[in-house]
């Protein structure tokens, strides 16, 4: 089983993507990923538990911030 991640952004020449799995309080490092496209798909391989990611982008200005975290559950 896998989840796509996506997201969006015009100006954008490459993506970080940072994971963690766990529960609020707890929360562990799983993966930090480079893409160019506005989506990743992963396949976790820890079952049964919850991730969160959030993303950066990067332009001619530099790495912009990350985003709020997003979270979903991986049976």
């Amino acid at each position: 089983s896998s989840t796509t991640l996506t997201w969006s952004n015009e100006t954008a020449t490459k993506y970080q993507i940072l994971m963690q799995y766990g529960t609020p309080g707890a929360w562990q490092y799983y993966w930090t990923w480079t893409t160019t496209t506005p989506s990743f798909t992963v396949w976790p391989q820890t079952h049964g538990k919850s991730f969160r990611w959030r993303v950066r982008a990067l332009n001619a200005s530099g790495w912009g911030s990350w985003s709020a975290w997003a979270q979903f559950y991986f049976p």
